[in-house]
């Protein structure tokens, strides 16, 4: 597959469909903190949901464990046979760049509407997403005639799905990354969470972490939200007592660790009480967005 392709305007279209996003999902696990160090990890955080087209919307096909799930490439590698969607369209390759972007290369060889090829897209996005780590996804679809290309990129949240099982509670797993019994040390630990309210899923998971003590019970979130994959937190002043054994460092990477665990998070940014703070307890360098330290764990 080249990587120079000739490209041409890719046609804008209304498309109406119903897809709605099945947000991760957070609440209490009805565990109390020694149990949930003690879970051993649950095979679910290897399992990809497949989303398959049906015509005018996209639906959940099949779930899918991931053999080598640490694997950015092999994650990808195994998904392709397995997404078996649209017949006559076909995933001919995929290239990821330094920042585990991924290109799509796909063909079409019965020449499907733009409205099935949007839903195509959708349903390889919802899909491929779900793998750890994996930033923008771009899908170039390649004329079968002159090797030139069209491409559209889409980010984690560019299509949503809804699942009427699931419209008064959602529920999920995630992978949370907690306080050992020193505090000195992050322990990977599996959690059934749930959400229900208003409740983002970036703020139910601050709020496990804070009913698990790894920050002070009285600090406030004063505001969360996630952009281009960075997920920023404004903490009130609170956030900056210490909380029993845990070290500053613990205390940071629990919350940079889970939250960028999460689907379509790659770093994290945080605040005191809207500031920029050069850092944490004069141990943790804050002055930038923090990514994923696998260091610290047990």
């Amino acid at each position: 597959m080249k990587k120079n392709r000739k490209s041409y305007k890719f046609h804008r279209i209304t498309v109406l469909f119903t897809v709605i996003m099945l947000t991760v999902s957070l609440a209490a696990c009805g565990k109390n903190y020694e149990d949930s160090q003690n879970e051993a990890p649950s095979i679910r955080a290897n399992q990809v949901t497949l989303f398959r087209t049906n015509g005018s919307s996209i639906e959940k096909d099949k779930d899918y464990l991931l053999k080598q799930p640490d694997s950015f490439n092999a994650s990808i590698e195994e998904l392709i046979p397995e997404f078996d969607n649209k017949e006559g369209i076909n995933i001919l390759s995929y290239e990821p760049d330094e920042n585990n972007n991924v290109t799509f290369y796909i063909s079409d060889e019965n020449n499907h509407s733009e409205e099935e090829l949007l839903l195509f897209n959708a349903a390889l996005v919802n899909t491929f997403s779900q793998i750890n780590g994996i930033g923008r996804i771009t899908v170039a679809l390649v004329s079968m005639t002159d090797e030139s290309s069209s491409s559209i990129s889409y980010d984690a949240d560019s299509f949503f799905f809804y699942d009427e099982s699931d419209a008064y509670l959602n529920k999920d797993t995630i992978t949370l990354y907690l306080p050992n019994t020193s505090g000195r040390k992050l322990k990977r630990v599996i959690s059934d969470i749930n959400i229900t309210g208003d409740d983002s899923p970036e703020m139910a998971v601050l709020n496990l972490l804070r009913k698990y003590k790894v920050f002070s019970e009285d600090t406030e979130v004063l505001n969360v939200f996630t952009r281009s994959g960075v997920c920023y937190i404004d903490f009130s002043k609170e956030f900056t007592e210490d909380v029993g054994r845990n070290s500053a460092e613990v205390v940071i990477y629990s919350i940079v660790d889970s939250l960028t665990n999460m689907r379509g998070i790659n770093s994290v940014r945080i605040y005191i009480e809207g500031k920029d703070e050069d850092d944490f307890r004069g141990e943790v360098d804050l002055s930038d967005a923090l990514v994923f330290e696998g260091g610290i764990l047990e």
